[in-house]
This record gives C-alpha cells, structure tokens and sequence, in this order.
C-alpha cells in the first residue's frame, strides 16, 4: 500500500482490544497523505455514495443513447 511506505514506525496503539482497524494507532511518519477517508463516523462510505451516484448516471447515460 502506498501510504504505509510514508510510516517511518509505530509509536504506539490505543483501544488494541477493539480491533486492529478500530484501533487509535500512533504513527511516526512523512509524506503520509493526501488520503481519502471513506467511511464516517456514521457508517456512511462515500464508495457507496460514488457507486450509487455512478449508476443512476449510467441510466441516464444509458437511456440518453438510446441503449436501455
């Protein structure tokens, strides 16, 4: 993975016992980002959002060349 080349080391994580990805992971490192963060607080990913979007599109789209 790109960004993990930017981790120069762990300094330490936090809540370990929620899991690795829940965790709060303390991190040393450079150049790390820009990064998309894709799903909120709430639950929301914007990759559905995207897919969603991208499909009512390609309806539209679809319906517009005549190839529904």
């Amino acid at each position: 993975m790109l960004a993990a080349k930017g981790i120069k080391s762990v300094e330490g994580v936090e809540w370990f016992e929620l899991g690795m990805p829940e965790a709060i992971w303390i991190l040393d490192a450079d150049n790390f980002g820009p990064l998309t963060v894709a799903i909120d607080s709430h639950g929301n990913s914007l990759f559905a959002d995207v897919d969603a979007k991208v499909k009512e599109n390609e309806k539209k789209a679809r319906a517009k060349l005549g190839l529904s």
